[in-house]
Order: structure tokens, then sequence, then C-alpha cells
């Protein structure tokens, strides 16, 4: 460990908060290179004020790691669908990767892939699915409402067999990329629906009206992924009470469904008091705004 890391730590419990100040933001452009080292003095700490310290900075380093992450995600042509579920999931839990969401989803995708054939429907390809999901894989819906933030990580839902329907939805999503199913979200207000498009995959970069692309069907992943027509799909809408009688139903690109699991994740935290984690989720949404560039922590 340098010396003049060491001789920071040694400082990190002044009681002059003005020198902490200095002592934490000299050791944040250490960067995440000295988590290791930060992480070892915590496991041994006594000293209340320091590991209290301590923890915050080691909170710090990793979110403006991971803020970094979510950068250059937005940055991207065509954001990975995965590694924004990833993302989504490293704000609970920073131990998650892509290879341990991508091995819990690869047994659903090589369950469908055995059943489907180019010979089946789009109809019985969505069946398919449907049965892989919630009847062999037992994967159901929380029906607890309004939603802990904890049932919008995908590594909690593979984890406890239940999700909401925007985590059971962004599966979905996942599966259906991997297959090359032309499936896409659909949002209206905070309902999550998801669209089987009567076209090859396109690449929806934004959010586009229902009109301007034909649909084959839509699916409800609240009713163990039911599946229903336009009509039905016209009164579902017509019945769902919303806040702005304005808003419209629209075709989502995938980086606009990963901004709606945050979005949630969001609201949730904030019913739940999570102060830190509803300012750091508000400035990752920021990015969505075209003009967003990369701030200092």
């Amino acid at each position: 460990m340098p010396d003049k890391l060491k001789h920071l730590l040694s400082l990190l419990d002044d009681p002059d908060e003005e020198i902490y100040l200095q002592v934490r933001n000299e050791l944040i452009r250490f960067g995440p290179e000295i988590l290791p080292d930060l992480e070892k003095y915590w496991a041994v700490g006594e000293n209340s004020l320091f590991t209290t310290r301590l923890h915050n900075l080691i909170e710090n380093i990793r979110f403006n790691l991971l803020y970094s992450d979510w950068f250059s995600w937005r940055q991207q042509a065509e954001p990975d669908l995965l590694n924004g579920a990833v993302l989504i999931d490293q704000i609970s839990d920073h131990n998650v990767s892509e290879s341990t969401l991508s091995d819990s989803i690869k047994p659903f995708i090589s369950e469908t892939w055995l059943e489907i054939n180019e010979r089946l429907t789009a109809l019985e390809k969505i069946r398919i699915l449907n049965y892989v999901v919630f009847t062999k894989n037992r994967i159901s819906l929380i029906q607890k409402l309004p939603p802990l933030s904890k049932s919008y990580f995908l590594s909690n839902l593979f984890k406890f067999k239940t999700g909401n329907s925007y985590t059971i939805s962004m599966l979905y999503l996942l599966i259906c990329r991997e297959l090359k199913l032309p499936v896409y979200g659909i949002l209206y207000d905070d309902l999550f629906l998801l669209a089987y498009l009567d076209t090859v995959v396109p690449v929806l970069k934004e959010p586009k009206d229902l009109s301007t692309i034909p649909i084959l069907f839509f699916i409800h992943i609240e009713h163990q992924g039911q599946i229903f027509g336009k009509h039905q799909f016209k009164e579902l809408i017509h019945n769902y009470e919303t806040k702005d009688q304005a808003i419209q139903p629209v075709i989502i690109p995938d980086h606009i469904a990963v901004k709606a699991v945050l979005n949630g994740v969001l609201l949730a935290s904030n019913k739940e008091r999570k102060a830190k984690r509803v300012k750091r989720i508000r400035k990752i949404l920021r990015l969505w705004d075209e003009s967003s560039n990369m701030p200092d922590e």
C-alpha cells in the first residue's frame, strides 16, 4: 500500500470536518484500484467514526465506478439489454456480474430453444415460452403492492423464483433477444406489457407509436403471459386509470425498458426512504437526457 494512502487513511477519522472532506476527496481520486485495501481496513476497523467514514468512502468509489459503467452503456448506439440488467442489479449488489445473470438465464433459453422451430407460429412459440417460465421453472408474480425495490432485481427473481411484472418482462425480453423473437416492451404510464411484432426484429432506438409498427398480439406478464389481441388491448388501456389521460401507449426500445425498471426501483426506494440510493438513481436517470455529460461525483 502506498505511503500516501496510508497517511490519508490515518486522517480519515479526524474530528475536523474540513480536514475529513479534503482527505475523503483525495482518497476518491485514487479510484477503484484502492478498494481491496479499503475493504481490508474496514473489516478490521474498531473505531466507529473511522469505519463509518470508510464504509461511506467505499460506497462512493463503487458508485463512481458504477456510474461510469452506466455512462458508457448509454453512449452505445445499441446498448446491450443484459448489460443494462446487470447494471440495475449492481445498484443493490456490486457482486452481480454479467456471467452471474447469464448463467441464470441460459437454462430458460435452452429449454425454450429445444421446443421451438421455424414451423411453429408466433403464438405457439410464446405459449412454449410461457410454459418454460411459469410452469417448468415456476416463476411467479409478487402480489404485494406497492412492490419492494428488491423485486426489481433479476438476481432476486432467480433466487426466489418471484418477481414483479417489470422483472419477469425483462427475463422475457432477454430470452427473446437470444432466440431472435421480435418481442418488445409496451409502456403505458406504469403498466408494462409486451408485444410480438409482425416483422423481423427491428432496431428500435426511440419509443414508437403503436400505429407505426405492425403488431401480431400482446403479452400480459401479470397474467402469466396471457396472449390477447388488439381489441382486448384497447379495452385494457381504456379501463386502466392513469395519472395523465393524455399519455399514449408506446413500443419501447430496450434502453427505455431498462429506464422503466430503474424508475420502478426509484419509486420503491423512495417509499422505503433509502435517500442515498434515490439520489444516485436520479443521477443515473439523467443520462437519458441527451445533454448529460460525465460529471464529477
